[in-house]
């Protein structure tokens, strides 16, 4: 994604940490999902001073790295999506457990690391504690 909305993409998928991730299929037929996405999302766009337009940004690189994903992960394939969205040509490599939290926090400490050097830590400011790994 582009460097500007890369603290927005790195967080877009927070909230399925309390509202579990559904299939995209399955999401378009509960209406009622997306509402509850909604409200729970809002204390992590609070608490990591989330861009609102920039998660809107987000949606379109998510979708189109989702064509990514199935075309190489899966047989599955959606045309209504392919609509409006093309493969972005990301290259998408299994991770263990491990190694994504490992690769997420790298990333987190960068972004965070940068922001703040700029005087934008938002609303996680003090509390943004490093966790490393012991392996």
């Amino acid at each position: 994604v582009p460097k500007h909305i890369a603290w927005e993409a790195l967080h877009h998928d927070d909230v399925e940490s309390i509202v579990t991730d559904l299939p995209r299929p399955i999401k378009g037929r509960l209406p009622d999902y997306y509402v509850l996405e909604a409200q729970a999302a809002e204390p992590f766009i609070v608490k990591y001073d989330l861009d609102r337009d920039k998660l809107e940004q987000v949606k379109y690189y998510d979708l189109s790295i989702c064509l990514d994903e199935m075309a190489q992960v899966t047989n599955f394939s959606d045309p209504e999506l392919e609509k409006t969205h093309k493969k972005l040509g990301v290259r998408i490599h299994p991770m263990s457990i491990e190694d994504a939290e490992d690769a997420f926090l790298e990333r987190f400490y960068e972004l965070y690391d940068a922001r703040s050097a700029r005087g934008r830590t938002g609303g996680a400011g003090a509390d943004v504690v490093r966790v490393y790994s012991d392996e």
